[in-house]
């Protein structure tokens, strides 16, 4: 058995650090931009990736997948994958649960999000069979910290000073 003579490289994710001050976090999405390429390997026709996401709610779910052919079936080359925006929360369409996103009011939560890449090449002319690139898998936390509100009243009641004197009579600043 022999080991596939491409690899994924270099694939990076970034933390989120989300300061919340209603308790919900409206989106989270991946937009993912990634380059295959090969050296001194069969001619390729196609190629095929397919992003998963792994965490709350939900496990490997398929949240985009693309096909691309390169400019030339060369033995050199690269081809470029740029996905569309993938949503990963529930309620905007995406896998994973709202709710381990949305601390109560003065707590953060700590989420791990994992996306799982999966590449699969077709040469040209049956020269090589269709084959599978191992998974890759990144791993970024989501920090979502709950800032709890604050009302100040700040101002003067302008009281003045105080006055007595006989009724009916005008305290002196009101007197003319």
């Amino acid at each position: 058995m022999t080991q596939s003579a491409l690899a994924v490289e270099g694939l990076t994710a970034d933390d989120i650090h989300i300061e919340a001050v209603d308790r919900e976090v409206e989106e989270l999405t991946i937009a993912p931009t990634i380059t295959l390429a090969w050296a001194d390997y069969p001619a390729i026709d196609d190629t095929e990736v397919r992003f998963r996401a792994d965490g709350p709610g939900r496990a490997d779910t398929v949240i985009d997948w693309r096909n691309q052919s390169p400019d030339n079936t060369a033995t050199d080359g690269t081809v470029e994958f740029d996905c569309e925006m993938c949503p990963l929360l529930e309620k905007n369409g995406g896998p994973l649960k709202t709710k381990p996103f949305e601390p109560d009011p003065g707590e953060k939560t700590e989420t791990n999000v994992t996306i799982l890449l999966d590449l699969q090449i077709y040469c040209e002319d049956g020269e090589c069979v269709e084959e599978q690139i191992p998974a890759q898998t990144v791993t970024y936390t989501v920090v979502v910290n709950h800032v709890e509100g604050e009302v100040t009243v700040s101002g003067d009641l302008n009281t003045g000073t105080g006055w007595i004197g006989p009724p009916g009579l005008l305290p002196p600043s009101l007197a003319g």
